[in-house]
Order: structure tokens, then sequence, then C-alpha cells
């Protein structure tokens, strides 16, 4: 729902501390991007974020997207043209609900990391420029791991595992 320069974001299960992550990761970026005349905030328990005029990136900008993000500090775990808009300043993320500081993938709340590790499972990890693959893949690891037998990658088989970047005999 568009607000002026603001759209509200629907969810389906609020879950507080998922959408406490993307409300900071978002004014994160945007401090990063100098974007500080529009950020995100709460309204009666709704997540109100800036609104970004753009097109639909294709897979190469999809890249282009998260080699510019993993520069600016952050990488995400579903990468995908739904979640950037091509701009006159490029290309941009809209969703930080799977965006993580790099430095930082410890403090993470479980929820987010679940996502994050599903959802790079799913084809995220499709969308990271091979000279980033390997950050990627030991950050992934890291939220794994912290997952312990709750994470979804105790089901990934061997020919996922390669596909992302393991290497197994």
């Amino acid at each position: 729902l568009k607000m002026g320069d603001h759209v509200i974001k629907q969810f389906n299960k609020a879950d507080p501390a998922a959408v406490l992550h993307e409300l900071n990761i978002c004014n994160d970026y945007m401090a990063v991007a100098k974007n500080q005349h529009n950020l995100a905030y709460l309204s009666q328990g709704e997540l109100v974020m800036p609104f970004v005029e753009g097109g639909a990136p294709t897979q190469d900008e999809v890249k282009a997207g998260v080699k510019m993000l993993y520069e600016q500090g952050f990488i995400m775990g579903d990468p995908q043209p739904g979640n950037f808009k091509v701009t006159n300043e490029g290309v941009v993320p809209i969703d930080f609900g799977q965006v993580v500081k790099i430095e930082d993938p410890h403090s993470i709340h479980k929820s987010v990391k679940f996502a994050f590790v599903h959802d790079y499972m799913r084809g995220g990890y499709r969308s990271v420029p091979d000279e980033l693959k390997g950050e990627y893949l030991n950050i992934f690891k890291t939220m794994s791991d912290s997952l312990g037998s709750e994470s979804p990658f105790r089901f990934a088989n061997i020919k996922l595992r390669r596909a992302m970047g393991y290497q197994l005999p």
C-alpha cells in the first residue's frame, strides 16, 4: 500500500524480531547510501518503508545490486528481481528482510537466520556474482551452523551443496 513517498509492508505473520530487523537494516542501508531523508519506521504496528520508483531488474542487474550491497557492507539471502528496482542511481534493494551486515552475522535473530538460509538454498546463491560466492558461503555456513539441528540446510542433497559452492569429493 503506497502512502506518499513510503509504502506499508504487509506481513502474513508478523514476527516482531523479523520486522525490527528489517526496519533497522533498511535504515542502516539508507545511512550508508546517504538517503537519510526517507527512512523506514513503525506506525501502528506496521512497517512503513521508503517507496522506490523504478523498473524490474534483469538477472545481471540483480548481480550488480548484490555486488553493490556487498561493497556497502551487506549481503542478501534472497537476491532476486522482486527485491530490487532499477533507478537512476542504479540497482537498489527494496526488501531488507534477509539483508544482513557482513560484519555481524552472529547477532541476527534466529527467524531471520532461518529465512536467510532457507531462501539462499532455494536459489539465492544463483544471483551472487562469482567473485563473492566464497564470502557468501562462509556467512551462510556461519548462520546455518548457529541454527544447528533447526537449519534447513540439514536436508540439502549433494547436488544442491555442490551448486552452492561446497567442495565435496
